[in-house]
């Protein structure tokens, strides 16, 4: 079910974020406090970055789980709880 859900969002925060990204490189948009941070688009950067550490962790549940079906690996010997908690 991972693959299902959580790729498709991540792919589309993705892509709405790296355009939201590019959008405030583009404008030279800073931060209106004279203190404040002068590159904004960096933390704005960080929106695709995410996305994309989303897909690998989904990813990554998707191979355990068709680990543990095939029974090459097992829940309660991957995890201190005793299940995916």
């Amino acid at each position: 079910m991972n693959l299902f859900f959580a790729l498709p969002i991540a792919a589309m925060i993705a892509w709405l974020g790296w355009g939201y990204m590019l959008d405030a490189y583009h404008m030279g948009e800073g931060s209106g406090d004279p203190g404040g941070l002068p590159y904004r688009f960096i933390v704005k950067g960080l929106i695709p970055f995410s996305s994309f550490w989303l897909a690998v962790a989904s990813v990554g549940m998707a191979t355990f789980a068709l680990r543990v079906l095939v029974k090459e690996s097992a829940y309660d010997e991957q995890t201190g709880a005793g299940g995916l908690a």
